[in-house]
């Protein structure tokens, strides 16, 4: 009995664990969401209509409107320009994303910090 509980237990639970992730990366929310989850860790999905910047160097992944209007952004800071390239951060305009981490509001507009390229999925539409 005990090599047969053993491998459907083991199953059971990779399988239980499978659902789970995949359930849990499957969500993301609209940049309009984001405003009501500040202080979670959480991904936002949409277009990056534009790339944004700052006169300090910051980078600013703009989405539903160019800046002011925008709904939601990723900011990357300048020390994060420079780690992640300004050539592959400027590819991104145009292009459908995933950005993931600590959802912030500032100045009325939901935001999530970049600091490294694993917080970036380009998604295919």
């Amino acid at each position: 009995m005990k090599t047969f509980t053993t491998p459907l237990l083991t199953f059971a639970l990779t399988l239980l664990l499978v659902c789970v992730a995949g359930a849990t990366a499957l969500h993301a929310y609209t940049p309009e969401e984001a405003m009501k989850h500040e202080g979670e860790r959480g991904t936002v999905e949409g277009l990056i209509v534009k790339v944004g910047s700052s006169p300090k160097g910051n980078l600013f992944l703009n989405m539903g409107a160019p800046f002011p209007n925008h709904t939601f952004s990723g900011v990357i800071s300048k020390p994060s320009v420079e780690k992640l390239g300004k050539d592959y951060i400027m590819s991104l305009e145009g292009k459908y994303l995933r950005i993931t981490g600590d959802i912030t509001i500032y100045k009325d507009k939901p935001e999530i910090l970049v600091n490294d390229k694993s917080q970036i999925e380009i998604v295919k539409k």
